[in-house]
């Protein structure tokens, strides 16, 4: 059992929305197929030196963390919450996702509320993961960079 990293899709997406974490497998857009490279996947690529990077560099460069460490990054500094719930009929088994993100409003400088907006992601996935993942870039989407 391994932690699932994300893909090239969600690496763009939280590049641009300012994951600046160290993570130790990346991305390269000047390589063919945008092949996967670093120390998580056995061995490290001989056309990379670096062991670690992050996403404050390198503009083909794309931090690919675990689905974990940015579902964490998402919560604890975005206030994104995302749920993956399995859901089961009478005929198969599926995951669905859905996104919980705290919103704090000032009025007035007065008066202030917290609201709990709920986004559910369309879509039924054979595996947790590829819920995860939706969830992920829809979580991502949701950040409105300053």
């Amino acid at each position: 059992m391994k932690d699932e990293l994300i893909g090239f899709e969600t690496a763009k997406l939280a590049k641009e929305k300012g994951f600046k974490e160290f993570c130790s497998n990346g991305f390269d857009d000047r390589l063919e197929g945008i092949e996967p490279f670093g120390i998580g996947n056995g061995e490290i690529s001989s056309t990379h030196s670096i062991d670690y990077f992050d996403n404050k560099g390198d503009n083909h460069l794309y931090a690919r963390p675990t689905q974990s460490l940015l579902q964490r990054w998402l919560r604890e500094v975005h206030e994104i919450d995302i749920e993956i719930e399995l859901t089961d009929n009478s005929r198969h088994s599926y995951y669905e996702s859905s996104i919980k993100k705290q919103d704090i409003r000032d009025y007035n400088d007065e008066d202030c509320f917290d609201q709990v907006r709920q986004v559910h992601i369309k879509g039924k996935f054979k595996t947790y993961e590829q819920a995860l993942e939706k969830g992920l870039q829809e979580a991502l989407k949701l950040i409105i960079k300053k």
